[in-house]
């Protein structure tokens, strides 16, 4: 399995992501076929919702664009930006619906931070 660096940061975004955002939980699984699923708290119904899709990192650019595309549960993709902080630890901005809306930066407010739980 080829290795890909970003920077000197080993990346690898296979597996289980933990984190918060708003002062609630979310929750991403990255699989190698290319799939997610992200669950995450939504304040209109309050409870936890669940989406899944395709997703596609481009690590040429800097910060890397995350696209998740074919939700079932959403009728438009989803877009955003991804930082690997450490091998174990990546930040995500909030996600826009459209891809010349995503961020292009992270903005305290909008970053979610995750860590990687699939070994713990």
């Amino acid at each position: 399995e080829k290795k890909i660096y970003h920077g000197n940061v080993l990346i690898n975004i296979y597996g289980n992501w933990e984190g918060n955002y708003q002062g609630h939980e979310l929750s991403f699984v990255f699989k190698k076929d290319s799939t997610c699923i992200y669950t995450y708290f939504d304040k209109k119904s309050n409870n936890f919702k669940t989406i899944n899709g395709n997703y596609e990192l481009d690590y040429t650019k800097t910060p890397i664009p995350l696209s998740i595309r074919n939700i079932p549960q959403l009728n438009h993709p989803l877009f955003t930006i991804v930082e690997f902080i450490r091998d174990d630890s990546i930040r995500i901005a909030k996600f826009s619906p459209k891809w010349r809306l995503r961020p292009i930066s992270f903005v305290t407010e909008n970053v979610i931070n995750l860590r990687n739980t699939t070994n713990n």
